[in-house]
């Protein structure tokens, strides 16, 4: 009851915030409960927070369809979920946002252990280079697909491979930020470029 779906369709921004404030949440909370396991399970967290949320505003999206199969509405796909999108954007980089500070701020091997097993297999040594990004890019291409199909046959489900996702990326900024506090980059100056 935190977002209403119609707002956040409109405005974004909010979504964004709230979205930080959850994976804060989520990530204390995976700490204190499973330290042991806090790296799955704070991406479990903040899928279950968003699972509401996500029903409810794919309701509103499903009434769109509903339109358009009564031939009432003639917008094209994009048009029609263009603010869906920007939804999914919002809460993406709220995740990555909040995930990175976290890395950067409060370090502990615990919270981000499988997500830097991910980044290590991806990239490999210099962590700001132009191969790196390519095989990101690759890998982010094929998630997005993941998510297309999962938001297709599981509705809600693709919110897990987003938050996934986007923990992966914070963490990866994360090492792109300390290669760069290692430059002599102040640590704000550093979290700032590197995100």
């Amino acid at each position: 009851s935190m977002i209403n779906p119609k707002n956040a369709e409109d405005k974004p921004w909010h979504v964004f915030f709230i979205s930080i404030a959850y994976t804060f949440i989520a990530v204390f909370f995976a700490n204190f409960l499973f330290p042991s396991e806090a790296s799955m399970l704070s991406v479990a967290l903040i899928t279950i927070l968003f699972v509401p949320f996500f029903q409810r505003l794919f309701s509103i999206e499903e009434k769109k369809e509903d339109l358009v199969a009564e031939k009432r509405l003639h917008k094209n796909l994009w048009s029609r979920h263009s603010q869906l999108i920007y939804v999914f954007s919002a809460i993406f980089l709220g995740i990555i946002v909040a995930m990175s500070f976290i890395f950067i701020f409060f370090p502990s091997e615990n919270i981000f252990q499988v997500q830097t097993e991910t980044v290590r297999t991806i990239s490999t040594g210099n962590f700001i280079n132009e191969g790196s990004f390519t095989r990101f890019f690759l890998n982010n291409s094929q998630v997005m697909l993941l998510t297309f199909v999962l938001s297709i046959l599981f509705g809600a489900g693709s919110v897990f491979i987003l938050s996934w996702n986007a923990s992966v990326i914070a963490v990866y900024v994360g090492f792109g930020v300390k290669s760069l506090m290692q430059q002599g980059l102040g640590m704000t100056e550093a979290y700032l470029y590197g995100l």
